[in-house]
């Protein structure tokens, strides 16, 4: 039901917090989840940032670890450059393919800590140029022991970070040393933020992974498969947010789609396909935004035409994250950089689109007089409002019943 993230502050000289450090758990306890660290930044990775984006990091840097395989896999590169920094985990092997991934990752723009730098490990001298910032356990390395090398990374224009800083004294010695951050139990332990963990129509997700690897896939197809699961939506929203320079705000699924491209939606299904289980069928919530997004398509066609069809269609599909997220809707808004006139709909119920989504909740909540004042304004246009309410619900019961 849950998913958990520890978060952890990295403070400045002055004692200010420049990022946190986001550390997987699979339950409330304040632990690692297992001895091995495969496939743990994958499923933080769909079930945080696809899914809360930056509102875990507060506008905030995501320090985020990172072991061998993912490096090599390139899953950093599916992280916004600008919002994490890449941190290498000292598990990993420092080979020339793991080099050769980080020289990637320079090229593309990202910034690199060396964790828990292993100073008596000198297979590591060749990355220290590579990184931005070097991460130094204190308690494994006193200070006074790693003066010269501080010394030396200062020269080379590093960024120093003082890890497991357990007392006052620590900090001002570090300080004094000339270490840029500092972390650890002195200053702020980590901390278990639970969140909701959003079900996947399982099935979609075969279909979307299917779809993207056909020689010529159809976009329209895409479009249909991810259109019926508010879960994808929503993570598409926000794997195109932090892929990619939006030129214009997003007011269709085919629009968020074609700035991917077929190598990043490939992606983005494997992440969903990885890190998520067949489940038996959507909940209430789930089931009710669907509802809404093929209601307010069709309700807004027969009283607009086809301009603002898409823009309904999003509209009735995210009117409802606050609710499956337990999260203020201004939050969740806020990251998906979506067109104006469905920001203003979904938050202030104001313009058309607001118009048809306060229709919307009128007949799920059996509220006639809404009802028939709407149909009163627009002319008694549409035939029965209630039977095409009906054929939504059905729809929907097509494909998540």
């Amino acid at each position: 039901m849950y998913s958990y993230v520890a978060r952890q502050p990295i403070f400045d000289s002055d004692l200010e917090i420049i990022g946190y450090e986001l550390l997987y758990r699979d339950g409330p306890n304040n632990a690692f989840p297992s001895t091995t660290t495969c496939g743990i930044t994958q499923k933080m990775f769909v079930e945080q940032h696809l899914t809360y984006q930056n509102i875990l990091l507060d506008k905030k840097l995501g320090f985020v670890n990172f072991d061998y395989d993912d490096l090599i896999n390139e899953l950093p590169l599916d992280f916004p450059n600008q919002d994490y920094i890449i941190e290498v985990l000292e598990t990993c092997e420092p080979d020339k393919y793991l080099l050769n991934s980080l020289i990637h990752l320079k090229n593309n723009n990202y910034t690199i800590a060396l964790d828990d730098f292993c100073i008596k490990d000198i297979r590591w001298n060749a990355f220290i140029e590579l990184a931005d910032i070097i991460k130094i356990d204190i308690q494994l390395y006193p200070i006074n022991k790693v003066k010269h090398l501080i010394r030396q990374l200062k020269i080379l224009n590093k960024k120093i970070l003082a890890e497991k800083v357990e007392t006052y004294s620590e900090y001002n010695e570090a300080k004094s040393l000339g270490f840029d951050y500092f972390q650890g139990y002195f200053l702020s332990k980590p901390e278990v933020i639970r969140t909701n963990k959003i079900d996947e129509v399982f099935i979609a997700n075969i279909e979307l992974l299917k779809e993207v690897s056909k020689d010529s896939f159809s976009v329209d197809t895409i479009e249909n498969i991810i259109s019926k699961s508010t879960t994808l939506t929503l993570r598409l929203l926000n794997y195109v947010n932090g892929q990619v320079t939006v030129r214009s705000k997003i007011s269709s699924i085919s629009q968020a789609i074609s700035y991917l491209g077929r190598d990043r939606l490939k992606r983005f299904s494997s992440h969903l396909l990885i890190t998520c289980s067949p489940v038996k069928k959507p909940n209430a919530l789930i089931q009710t935004s669907l509802c809404r997004a093929y209601l307010l398509k069709k309700l807004s066609k027969s009283l607009y035409g086809k301009d603002i069809s898409d823009k309904a269609f999003i509209t009735g599909m995210i009117s409802m994250v606050d609710a499956i997220l337990d999260m203020d809707i201004v939050d969740v808004i806020s990251g998906l950089n979506l067109d104006d006139e469905i920001t203003t709909a979904i938050i202030n119920h104001q313009g058309k689109l607001g118009d048809l989504l306060l229709l919307a909740k009128s007949l799920e909540h059996g509220d006639w007089e809404f009802i028939k004042s709407f149909q009163l304004r627009h002319g008694n246009i549409m035939p029965s409002i209630l039977d095409q309410y009906i054929d939504a619900i059905d729809y929907v019961n097509t494909f998540s019943g």
